[in-house]
């Protein structure tokens, strides 16, 4: 599933992902122009992309088990995310 949310709050140098306290398991940069932050993992079991100018772009959510690692493709277009039971999901994505 995936929806679009409102912005995220920065702390000097830290961009902070939610108002929850929750444990990320990763975060990647994208491999075009590193505008872009992939990050996810940990409780509630939801991938983010943000925008380092510190606007939310996209969450990814309803996952059954909780997502380990994510990554950009090299062009950006699309996304893989792999977590507990053996699962791999790829997503289409359009950043700019």
């Amino acid at each position: 599933m995936f929806s679009e949310e409102s912005s995220i709050s920065k702390d000097n140098n830290l961009l902070r992902v939610s108002e929850k306290s929750s444990l990320l398991s990763f975060g990647k940069f994208d491999k075009i122009n590193g505008k872009y932050i992939l990050t996810g993992g940990g409780s509630p079991n939801e991938v983010k992309i943000l925008d380092i100018s510190n606007r939310h772009y996209a969450t990814f959510y309803g996952f059954s088990y909780e997502v380990f690692t994510g990554d950009f493709s090299s062009d950006n277009k699309m996304i893989a995310l792999a977590g507990d039971q053996d699962f791999v999901r790829i997503y289409s994505v359009d950043l700019d």
